[in-house]
Order: C-alpha cells, then sequence, then structure tokens
C-alpha cells in the first residue's frame, strides 16, 4: 500500500477550501488551483515544493484531521 504524505498542519494559513463549489484558492494569489496530474486528479504544490492531492487537502481544511491512509477521491 502506498503512503501518503503527512498534511502539512499550517496548510490552511496558505489555501481555502469552498466547501460549496469544491474549490481550493490559493489565499496568497487569490487562485482556484486546478492543476492535473497525469491520472487527472487536481493536485497542489505547497511552498515546500511537494505535491498534494486537492481532495486530501481539503478534507484537512474541512476536518482538521489528515487523512492519513484513507482513500479520498
Amino acid at each position: 500500500m502506498r503512503k501518503n504524505k503527512p498534511i502539512p498542519v499550517d496548510i490552511s494559513e496558505r489555501f481555502s477550501y469552498n466547501v460549496e463549489t469544491g474549490e481550493i484558492i490559493r489565499l496568497s494569489t487569490n487562485t482556484v488551483q486546478r492543476t492535473k496530474n497525469s491520472k487527472g486528479y487536481i493536485v497542489i504544490q505547497d511552498k515546500n515544493r511537494k505535491i498534494y492531492q486537492a481532495s486530501r487537502i481539503a478534507w484537512f481544511i474541512a476536518t482538521g484531521e489528515d487523512p492519513g491512509n484513507m482513500l479520498i477521491d
């Protein structure tokens, strides 16, 4: 089983999540994140140059909990 990178605890200081639209917004530029990987998933590159799936960041911002190895699609 592939291990997922932990979501940085301060990620919500750099991104916001709109529950109604499902959009993740980079706060420093006020832009919606839409970059897709080769599998079609929206991914986000954080300031530490690590790439995270947007769905995992959305889960963290909405619940305050790292999804760990849960499948978040």
